[in-house]
């Protein structure tokens, strides 16, 4: 899990459900045999979309950052 297990212990269960739904969508994402860049495009679509609904824990942020070290 990406954010925090005391974070996500604080979310109220619909919160929790749609963060389990991205971190599912994130893990095939990292396991995925494709490019640096499409990986990155990957991350960035996936969270972009989470946050079109929920405010977003930097924790996601930094993860698509870093996937472009």
């Amino acid at each position: 899990m990406i954010i925090l297990k005391e974070t996500y212990d604080k979310c109220c269960p619909s919160y929790k459900e749609a963060v389990d739904k991205l971190e599912i969508k994130i893990a095939q994402i990292n396991s995925s045999n494709v490019n640096a860049v499409t990986k990155f495009e990957k991350l960035y679509d996936a969270v972009m979309d989470f946050s079109k609904s929920y405010l977003t824990p930097r924790e996601y942020w930094n993860h698509i950052m870093e996937s472009i070290t």
